[in-house]
């Protein structure tokens, strides 16, 4: 190592229901092991996770009652803790883990920032993020005022200004997944859409690739519904470029020429 040290590992937090199953949480901590599915799909990120490394067990879904925060009668995206464990073996068959686990019972809620992806990889580079690694495995109670003094949340679910709690919440873009994807007209399936999604998050982007007219710009503004999780113009961009600008130019910047 030369005296370097390494930076933070990441936490990993998956699934344990999968297309054709039920919930394998129960099996998963009798047995101390983890699998992900079909290496095709997860094997990637499956193969990157090192023996030492934090692993939760989540299951992600939307409550309107209930909750411990007024909500405007609006859905919450809610992610539940079921297990957190420490990995102790990966056989490197891009599939499987064997992990200590130790079950969380009852379930702990989590809300606001989650994902559905089966492995949601989970770096403390920002502040909820650390939240979040606290709330699961330290036991910390989420800091949800934090979240709610955010822009993005407050206008969702908290009274305009000057109003009180009866004001007439505004509307609200509609909630938007994969499943919306498909029954628009998506050719893909499911799984590979996933995996789409999975690399958006870990890689921050993707390249879509085909002759002209075969729906390239299509999913992309799609997948940017589902990255942001609701079918909100306000929160995606769309930019082309024009067709003499050169690789040179789009990574190192534009030169200016003096006029």
């Amino acid at each position: 190592m030369n005296g370097e040290t390494e930076g933070p590992r990441p936490t990993w937090f998956v699934g344990a229901a999968f297309s054709g199953y039920d919930d394998q949480t129960e099996r998963f901590i009798q047995e101390g092991s983890w699998e992900g599915g079909p290496a095709e799909k997860w094997g990637d990120a499956i193969e990157s996770i090192r023996v030492g490394d934090r692993i939760a067990i989540k299951s992600s879904y939307t409550k309107k009652h209930g909750l411990p925060f007024a909500n405007r009668g609006e859905s919450v995206s809610v992610m539940a803790i079921k297990a957190t464990g420490t990995v102790i073996e990966n056989p490197g068959d891009r599939r499987s883990l064997r992990v200590d686990w130790t079950p969380v019972d009852p379930p702990r809620e989590w809300f606001f920032h989650t994902v559905r992806l089966t492995i949601w990889r989970v770096m403390p580079d920002n502040w909820w993020k650390e939240g979040l690694i606290r709330f699961t495995f330290d036991g910390e109670v989420q800091d949800i005022d934090r979240t709610l003094r955010s822009p993005y949340w407050a206008e969702r679910y908290c009274s305009p200004k000057g109003q009180d709690g009866g004001a007439e919440p505004p509307e609200r873009p509609e909630a938007y997944g994969l499943a919306d994807i498909i029954s628009e007209g998506c050719f893909l399936d499911h799984a590979l859409l996933e995996s789409m999604l999975q690399r958006l998050q870990s890689k921050r982007g993707i390249i879509l690739q085909g002759p002209p007219g075969t729906g390239k710009t299509w999913l992309a503004k799609k997948l940017a519904y589902a990255l942001v999780g609701r079918r909100d113009e306000d929160k995606i961009r769309h930019v082309q470029f024009h067709p003499n600008l050169s690789y040179e130019d789009f990574v190192r910047g534009w030169r200016p020429q003096g006029d």
